[in-house]
């Protein structure tokens, strides 16, 4: 019997209980990055969520596949932008880390993850979520040399997820299956989102006293003094650009928390979100005004002073409080726009159209308008829409799904979940795509 190798990109213990004991005969987890604790990883998730810089980074670089990566680098590089954004999301890579470094981190990860893939003879590559770190470069590295690579990602609905092959395929996900029941949605619908009510705490003063006397790791310490003066400064632009909402016609658009998947991920090049802003403003007649509304879990990354410089630019935008109900600014507004956010199916139950920039997995419904050059406001407002057309793309939209969780942070919204039933249903799910 030929064994399959394969590679699990920070699954969690904690929910696949007993996964190998599930798995057909000839599938063999070569390897599984996971955390520290689990008692099967192969290799620590630490290593890949720490700077090469950081100096208790332990990955181990072999240069054998030279040939190989000369091959599939050209290709790689264009991605070079989105990796960046990627690699300096947390505090620890900031101090040191210029374009430079990261540049440099970019070609050493590369190699690793050729001579991880091919001197492990893995055949498929498994993530736990959407790549939004170091893992995009193995998901790259892998889809250059023609590995096949799967993916999870969070349905709607608590307890489903979605599977994909690539990327940009995520918000391409087939809605036409005409067989499926249609799932009725109530109208103007205020959702409570869970996550939402979480208070935000950053807690960096007490990061920074753990730096300097417990840890006694002068770069760390240096890292984390920055943070606390970017947040500091971040609260202090946040407060002096704040304003009400317009009493005239407005769009609303709601703000991602950064940096998260959903756009380093799935924007695009609209991980720039004040990009999105500017294309939106060149759409709207100049009495309209576009109500952006802040994250409620913001912080310093991704607001820094030119951010507030260039939202200041923008005419007639209005940058309103975090704690504006986001429905209220729904109800009224003209239509919603968003990158790839939740608040574009909660428009859509005010029978709102929507706009957005990146790669949601409700891009195929009625109602939503997907930015390209050339569109007009015109090709928004127009766009055929009714409650009964959403409720029956929903449907479809969930029958695609799969009952497996794989986002840890999305377990607890599950009733009465089981670590071994989910276990078994992800072991399915795998033994179905390897065959």
């Amino acid at each position: 019997m030929t064994q399959k190798n394969i590679l699990l990109n920070d699954f969690s213990e904690d929910y696949t209980s007993d996964l190998r004991h599930y798995l057909d005969d000839d599938i063999n987890i070569k390897v599984w990055i996971g955390r520290k604790k689990n008692k099967v990883t192969t290799l620590p998730r630490e290593d890949f969520y720490r700077s090469l810089l950081f100096r208790k980074n332990r990955l181990k670089i072999n240069y054998r596949y030279r040939r190989e990566f000369l091959e599939i680098y050209p290709e790689i590089r264009k991605h070079a932008d989105t990796f960046l954004n990627m690699y300096c999301r947390r505090p620890v890579l900031y101090g040191g880390n210029d374009a430079i470094d990261m540049m440099d981190a970019l070609h050493v990860y590369i190699h690793f993850y050729i001579d991880l893939l091919k001197s492990n003879d893995i055949r498929y590559v498994f993530f736990e979520v959407v790549p939004h770190h170091a893992d995009y470069l193995l998901y790259l590295v892998a889809k250059a040399l023609g590995i096949k690579t799967w993916m999870f990602y969070s349905a709607p609905v608590p307890g489903k997820s979605f599977i994909t092959s690539d990327i940009e395929k995520i918000g391409s996900l087939d809605t036409g299956d005409a067989g499926v029941e249609p799932i009725r949605l109530e109208r103007n619908y205020r959702k409570k989102y869970a996550y939402m009510d979480r208070k935000v705490r950053t807690n960096l003063p007490v990061k920074l006293i753990s730096a300097a006397f417990f840890r006694r790791d002068l770069n760390l310490f240096l890292h984390r003094l920055q943070a606390l003066a970017r947040n500091i400064r971040f609260k202090r632009n946040y407060r002096q650009f704040l304003s009400a909402p317009p009493d005239g016609k407005f769009v609303y658009f709601a703000l991602h928390l950064q940096p998260e998947l959903s756009t380093t991920s799935l924007g695009g090049v609209f991980v720039d979100q004040v990009l999105a802003l500017e294309c939106l403003r060149t759409l709207l007649p100049d009495d309209w005004f576009i109500v952006a509304k802040e994250n409620p879990h913001q912080t310093w990354h991704s607001r820094g002073r030119l951010f507030y410089a260039r939202l200041q630019k923008i005419p007639n935008l209005r940058y309103v409080s975090k704690e504006t109900d986001t429905y209220d600014l729904v109800e009224r507004c003209e239509f919603a726009s968003t990158i790839t956010g939740s608040v574009g199916l909660d428009a859509l139950s005010f029978g709102k159209r929507v706009l957005i920039f990146g790669n949601a997995p409700y891009k195929g419904f009625p109602g939503v308008v997907n930015w390209r050059p050339g569109l007009t406001l015109d090709d928004i407002i127009t766009t055929p829409f009714s409650h009964e057309a959403f409720e029956r793309a929903y449907a479809q939209l969930i029958h695609n799904t799969v009952d497996v969780v794989t986002d840890i942070d999305r377990k607890h919204l599950v009733k009465n979940f089981s670590n071994k039933k989910n276990g078994r249903a992800l072991a399915g799910v795998i033994n179905a795509l390897t065959r």
